[in-house]
């Protein structure tokens, strides 16, 4: 006894009907952040992992914090940043470590294009970057 197929019907025309409505009313995904000019900021003798997570520990009262660490031979390490007050999909700044050819890492920083307007946090990121290059 399977019916006459009416309610089945309805059913998947009003589960279409809820799908597209609800696709077109889903916020889309933002823009994926383009990378602003990089700032070098300073060089130092120690680690990348032992900068990155200086650089974390030292913005941690401004920004949520994410240090990512690539193993070696790259010894490389990233620190994205997204501000407390709000919280954007995107980081909204980074800093960059990266190795040299005289064995020093090189400390940058780079302001996202989807920070906010009046945001002012490069004096914050000089001072953590000079504190961490002196010693983590």
């Amino acid at each position: 006894m399977r019916g006459d197929g009416r309610i089945g019907g309805w059913a998947r025309r009003s589960a279409l009907v809820l799908v597209t409505a609800t696709g077109a009313l889903w916020p889309q995904a933002s823009p994926r952040a383009q990378m602003g000019t990089t700032v070098w900021l300073a060089t130092s003798t120690a680690a990348h992992d032992a900068l990155a997570n200086c650089l974390a520990k030292a913005m941690w009262n401004e920004f949520v914090t994410a240090p990512v660490v690539f193993a070696p031979p790259r010894r490389a390490a990233y620190v994205n940043l997204w501000p407390r007050a709000s919280q954007p999909v995107d980081p909204v700044a980074t800093f960059q470590i990266e190795p040299q050819q005289d064995g020093t890492m090189r400390i940058g920083w780079q302001r996202l294009a989807n920070a906010p307007a009046g945001a002012r946090w490069d004096a914050s990121a000089k001072a953590a970057a000079s504190r961490c290059a002196a010693g983590p």
